[in-house]
């Protein structure tokens, strides 16, 4: 069996169609952007500390310069 992304099944399927009807199983995936898989964990992240700082009074820029300075996750 063969996996490939969707843009490369785009570019490439009279090709995979015919690996297909010999028999062969292609698979087509779609392909996550890293980006969208880093702004899920990101916004947990960050829900995380909010919680855990909710009912303190933090100076913002504090807090802020403190996540930038230190390793906080």
């Amino acid at each position: 069996m063969s996996t490939h992304s969707v843009a490369k099944a785009k570019s490439q399927l009279s090709r995979l169609i015919d690996l297909a009807l010999e028999g062969e199983s292609v698979e087509i995936r779609p392909v996550k952007s890293p980006g969208q898989h880093t702004a899920k964990e990101a916004l947990a992240w960050l829900e995380g500390k909010r919680l855990k700082l909710r009912g303190q009074a933090v100076d913002p820029v504090e807090l802020v310069s403190n996540m930038r300075d230190e390793d906080w996750r």
